[in-house]
Protein backbone atom coordinates (compact mmCIF):
# COMPACT_ATOMS: atom_id res chain seq x y z
CA UNK A 1 0.00 0.00 0.00
CA UNK A 2 3.06 2.16 0.05
CA UNK A 3 5.35 2.46 -2.87
CA UNK A 4 8.94 3.23 -3.71
CA UNK A 5 10.97 3.56 -0.53
CA UNK A 6 14.72 3.04 -0.15
CA UNK A 7 14.05 -0.19 1.76
CA UNK A 8 12.00 -1.76 -1.05
CA UNK A 9 14.38 -0.53 -3.73
CA UNK A 10 17.38 -1.90 -1.80
CA UNK A 11 15.57 -5.22 -1.42
CA UNK A 12 14.92 -5.36 -5.16
CA UNK A 13 18.60 -4.69 -5.83
CA UNK A 14 19.65 -7.45 -3.41
CA UNK A 15 17.31 -9.96 -5.05
CA UNK A 16 18.44 -8.96 -8.54
CA UNK A 17 22.09 -9.39 -7.58
CA UNK A 18 21.60 -12.67 -5.72
CA UNK A 19 19.55 -14.24 -8.53
CA UNK A 20 21.36 -12.55 -11.42
CA UNK A 21 17.94 -11.46 -12.59
CA UNK A 22 16.06 -8.34 -13.56
CA UNK A 23 13.64 -7.07 -10.94
CA UNK A 24 10.86 -4.72 -11.99
CA UNK A 25 8.91 -2.53 -9.59
CA UNK A 26 5.64 -1.60 -11.31
CA UNK A 27 3.63 1.27 -9.83
CA UNK A 28 0.22 -0.14 -8.95
CA UNK A 29 -1.04 3.12 -7.53
CA UNK A 30 -0.67 5.34 -10.54
CA UNK A 31 -2.02 7.83 -11.24
CA UNK A 32 -3.14 8.67 -7.67
CA UNK A 33 -0.16 7.47 -5.65
CA UNK A 34 0.28 5.30 -2.55
CA UNK A 35 -1.41 5.68 0.80
CA UNK A 36 0.39 8.29 2.94
CA UNK A 37 2.83 6.44 5.20
CA UNK A 38 2.32 9.00 7.96
CA UNK A 39 -1.35 7.93 8.17
CA UNK A 40 -0.52 4.26 8.77
CA UNK A 41 -1.42 2.68 11.00
CA UNK A 42 -4.64 4.71 11.25
CA UNK A 43 -4.71 6.94 14.31
CA UNK A 44 -8.34 8.03 14.26
CA UNK A 45 -11.70 7.32 12.61
CA UNK A 46 -10.99 9.58 9.64
CA UNK A 47 -7.71 7.78 8.94
CA UNK A 48 -9.60 4.47 9.09
CA UNK A 49 -12.18 5.73 6.59
CA UNK A 50 -9.41 7.05 4.32
CA UNK A 51 -7.65 3.69 4.40
CA UNK A 52 -10.84 1.82 3.55
CA UNK A 53 -11.48 4.24 0.67
CA UNK A 54 -7.93 3.66 -0.57
CA UNK A 55 -8.43 -0.13 -0.60
CA UNK A 56 -11.79 0.29 -2.32
CA UNK A 57 -10.35 2.50 -5.06
CA UNK A 58 -6.69 3.09 -5.84
CA UNK A 59 -5.56 -0.11 -4.11
CA UNK A 60 -8.44 -2.37 -5.08
CA UNK A 61 -6.93 -5.88 -4.89
CA UNK A 62 -8.90 -7.14 -7.90
CA UNK A 63 -7.58 -4.31 -10.11
CA UNK A 64 -4.02 -4.81 -8.88
CA UNK A 65 -4.21 -8.59 -9.44
CA UNK A 66 -5.21 -7.94 -13.04
CA UNK A 67 -2.36 -5.43 -13.49
CA UNK A 68 0.19 -7.81 -12.01
CA UNK A 69 -1.01 -10.74 -14.10
CA UNK A 70 -0.92 -8.62 -17.26
CA UNK A 71 2.60 -7.46 -16.39
CA UNK A 72 3.77 -11.05 -15.88
CA UNK A 73 2.13 -12.11 -19.13
CA UNK A 74 3.89 -9.28 -20.97
CA UNK A 75 7.25 -10.40 -19.58
CA UNK A 76 6.55 -13.97 -20.65
CA UNK A 77 5.39 -12.82 -24.11
CA UNK A 78 8.59 -10.83 -24.51
CA UNK A 79 10.72 -13.91 -23.94
CA UNK A 80 11.27 -14.17 -20.19
CA UNK A 81 11.97 -17.81 -19.36
CA UNK A 82 11.28 -17.59 -15.63
CA UNK A 83 8.84 -15.11 -14.15
CA UNK A 84 8.12 -14.72 -10.46
CA UNK A 85 6.52 -12.04 -8.32
CA UNK A 86 6.81 -10.93 -4.72
CA UNK A 87 4.78 -8.50 -2.69
CA UNK A 88 4.71 -6.86 0.71
CA UNK A 89 1.66 -6.24 2.92
CA UNK A 90 -1.33 -5.59 0.63
CA UNK A 91 0.91 -6.69 -2.24
CA UNK A 92 1.11 -10.08 -0.56
CA UNK A 93 -2.58 -10.66 -1.16
CA UNK A 94 -2.23 -9.36 -4.71
CA UNK A 95 0.79 -11.57 -5.41
CA UNK A 96 -0.66 -14.73 -3.86
CA UNK A 97 -3.90 -14.20 -5.79
CA UNK A 98 -1.96 -13.67 -9.03
CA UNK A 99 -0.49 -17.15 -8.50
CA UNK A 100 -3.87 -18.79 -9.09
CA UNK A 101 -5.13 -20.56 -12.23
CA UNK A 102 -3.76 -19.38 -15.55
CA UNK A 103 -0.95 -17.50 -13.84
CA UNK A 104 2.07 -16.36 -15.87
CA UNK A 105 4.25 -16.85 -12.78
CA UNK A 106 6.47 -19.81 -11.97
CA UNK A 107 6.44 -18.94 -8.27
CA UNK A 108 5.34 -16.15 -5.95
CA UNK A 109 6.60 -14.84 -2.61
CA UNK A 110 4.96 -12.71 0.04
CA UNK A 111 6.51 -10.75 2.88
CA UNK A 112 4.49 -9.60 5.92
CA UNK A 113 1.29 -10.14 3.91
CA UNK A 114 -2.04 -8.57 4.79
CA UNK A 115 -5.67 -9.41 4.07
CA UNK A 116 -4.99 -13.06 3.18
CA UNK A 117 -7.50 -15.81 3.65
CA UNK A 118 -7.45 -19.58 3.40
CA UNK A 119 -9.58 -19.19 0.26
CA UNK A 120 -6.80 -17.16 -1.37
CA UNK A 121 -4.32 -19.95 -0.54
CA UNK A 122 -6.64 -22.66 -1.86
CA UNK A 123 -6.51 -21.06 -5.33
CA UNK A 124 -2.70 -20.95 -5.45
CA UNK A 125 -1.19 -23.10 -8.25
CA UNK A 126 2.54 -22.31 -7.99
CA UNK A 127 5.20 -22.59 -5.26
CA UNK A 128 5.14 -19.95 -2.56
CA UNK A 129 7.70 -18.25 -0.38
CA UNK A 130 6.02 -16.78 2.70
CA UNK A 131 7.86 -14.60 5.22
CA UNK A 132 5.81 -13.38 8.14
CA UNK A 133 6.33 -11.21 11.19
CA UNK A 134 4.86 -11.58 14.67
CA UNK A 135 1.84 -9.58 13.45
CA UNK A 136 0.49 -11.96 10.78
CA UNK A 137 -1.64 -14.81 12.15
CA UNK A 138 -1.63 -17.05 9.09
CA UNK A 139 -2.04 -20.56 10.50
CA UNK A 140 -4.96 -21.37 8.17
CA UNK A 141 -3.06 -20.14 5.10
CA UNK A 142 0.06 -22.10 6.08
CA UNK A 143 -2.04 -25.21 6.63
CA UNK A 144 -3.62 -24.93 3.16
CA UNK A 145 -0.35 -24.42 1.30
CA UNK A 146 1.33 -27.28 3.20
CA UNK A 147 -1.12 -29.67 1.50
CA UNK A 148 -0.51 -28.46 -2.06
CA UNK A 149 1.22 -30.78 -4.53
CA UNK A 150 4.03 -28.24 -4.84
CA UNK A 151 4.48 -27.93 -1.05
CA UNK A 152 8.03 -29.36 -1.11
CA UNK A 153 9.03 -26.37 -3.25
CA UNK A 154 7.55 -23.83 -0.82
CA UNK A 155 9.72 -21.82 1.55
CA UNK A 156 8.76 -19.97 4.71
CA UNK A 157 10.23 -18.20 7.69
CA UNK A 158 8.60 -16.64 10.73
CA UNK A 159 10.39 -13.47 11.85
CA UNK A 160 9.06 -13.56 15.41
CA UNK A 161 11.05 -10.50 16.47
CA UNK A 162 9.87 -8.30 13.58
CA UNK A 163 6.74 -6.20 13.07
CA UNK A 164 4.40 -5.85 10.11
CA UNK A 165 6.19 -3.76 7.50
CA UNK A 166 9.74 -4.44 8.68
CA UNK A 167 10.99 -5.36 5.19
CA UNK A 168 9.31 -2.53 3.30
CA UNK A 169 8.17 1.04 3.92
CA UNK A 170 8.09 0.74 7.73
CA UNK A 171 11.52 -0.85 7.89
CA UNK A 172 14.26 1.01 9.72
CA UNK A 173 17.60 0.27 8.08
CA UNK A 174 19.38 2.19 10.85
CA UNK A 175 18.16 -0.37 13.37
CA UNK A 176 20.69 -3.24 13.37
CA UNK A 177 18.12 -5.95 14.18
CA UNK A 178 15.68 -4.71 11.52
CA UNK A 179 18.45 -4.44 8.92
CA UNK A 180 19.74 -7.96 9.72
CA UNK A 181 16.31 -9.53 9.23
Amino acid sequence: MSSFFPQTQQGADIIASALEATVYMPDFFEPKGPYPIEKFPPKNDQDKRDLQEFFGGTASPSVAIQKLTEFGTALRTNGAKNVAAYGFCWGGKVTLSAGASFTPFDAVAIVHPAMLSATDAEKLTVPLGIYISKDEPLDEVLDVISKKSFAPKNDSKHYANMFHGWAAARGDLKNAENKKE
